[in-house]
């Protein structure tokens, strides 16, 4: 219950944040953001060191922070020997350096993503709900950084250049993907999300525009297969050819059982409203439909799987954006709606990090003495 209670309690900052920015006062909407993000970002900075399967990896990243003699040999030396982008190596080597404890560097990378969160939805404000949008980031993404840290800065770019593709701001797009580089590899696919949404917005002859879609899906339909090719080949380097080690099974009836209700509810409303469809709309949808063809990556091995959230990470405004199209005014099918979409957030939580135990961050354990 305790991760259900903090997610509720930002959410109802975020809520009430939306409030006071109809109403035109930014300091409260200011003020209740901040709340919002705080609770998350205490949440993240005061667990415990055994939260996260690859928390002791970022301690041990931290801590020779202290030792190294300058940051150049800092970030050379985590690049070669662990392949650390140097974005991130930069945040952690200077925070380090200004003698603050590991827990701090956990609260201030955790605030910076929920800072790019709410931001790409502030943008989006007038085509989703914000509060819903949080909700999604809370339920569904909030967790994995307790692992996977650097992906998950970067994808807070990433959901950040996607929510400015949508409003049709190109330069600042590319830019925070070139961002997101800096802190993961894998966000280098993300120009498959720019080009995608190049395509959708800038060509209006539909003959083109399918022609570009279908390239970009038979791009990313052919990836197990490069990533495979690539590794027999020996063209991949060992760190990232050690990630393909294993033979796992994961059962992709069910990772798109689990998706299936809101591409029913996505596919519903783009045949209401055929005639009304936004492009920027569509681009959004194709992210979703893209990173569902994506799933069978996930027998590769787990690591090569979290090559779907550079997709994924586009369901924070995706799934809201789907919900409030489906209903333009608010009504009482609207709010039914709204509800269940967040039992169905709770329940995807329970089942991926309660009762699968993904990521090793549950029961949560504060942090004592360290």
């Amino acid at each position: 219950m305790f991760y259900y209670c903090i997610f509720f309690m930002s959410s109802l900052f975020i809520g009430i944040s939306s409030l006071f920015n109809k109403r035109k006062s930014k300091f409260f909407q200011i003020l209740f953001v901040m709340l919002g993000i705080l609770v998350l970002a205490l949440v993240s900075g005061l667990r415990d060191y055994s939260i996260g399967t690859d928390t002791v990896n970022y301690n041990l990243f931290y801590n020779y922070a202290n030792t190294a003699a300058n940051l150049v040999q800092y970030c050379g030396s985590l690049k070669h020997i662990s392949g650390v982008e140097y974005g991130f190596s930069i945040i952690c080597y200077f925070v380090a350096k200004s003698g603050l404890s590991p827990h701090v560097f956990y609260f201030l990378c955790q605030s910076l993503i929920a800072l790019n969160v709410f931001l790409a939805l502030n943008i989006m404000s007038r085509n989703l709900s914000v509060t819903l949008g949080w909700m999604t980031y809370c339920f569904m993404f909030y967790t994995s950084s307790f692992n996977i840290l650097r992906q998950m800065i970067a994808l807070s770019f990433i959901l950040l250049g996607i929510a400015y593709m949508y409003r049709n701001q190109r330069i600042k797009s590319i830019l925070l993907f070139a961002v997101a580089c800096l802190f993961h590899n894998s966000s280098i696919i993300g120009i498959l999300i720019f080009l995608t949404g190049y395509s959708v917005m800038k060509f209006k002859d539909k003959k083109k525009l399918v022609i570009a879609i279908g390239i970009i899906t038979a791009l990313i339909l052919l990836l197990p297969k490069t990533i495979g090719f690539l590794n027999f080949g020996g063209l991949l380097s060992d760190k990232y050819s050690e990630y393909l080690v294993g033979n796992v099974k994961v059962p992709i009836l069910l990772t798109g059982a689990i998706r299936l209700p809101m591409i029913i509810c996505m596919l519903w409303c783009i045949i209401h409203n055929k005639e009304n469809n936004k492009r920027a709309d569509i681009f959004i949808y194709l992210l979703i439909v893209f990173e569902l063809i994506m799933i069978p990556l996930q027998n590769i091995s787990p690591a090569v799987a979290r090559l779907l959230l550079v997709f994924g990470i586009a369901k924070v405004i995706g799934y809201p954006l789907i919900i409030n199209n489906m209903f333009r005014k608010p009504t009482l099918s609207k709010i039914i709606i709204q509800l269940l979409f967040i039992i169905y957030l709770g329940l995807i939580f329970y089942i991926q990090v309660i009762q699968n135990n993904n990521g090793m961050v549950y029961p949560y354990i504060i942090a004592v003495n360290s």
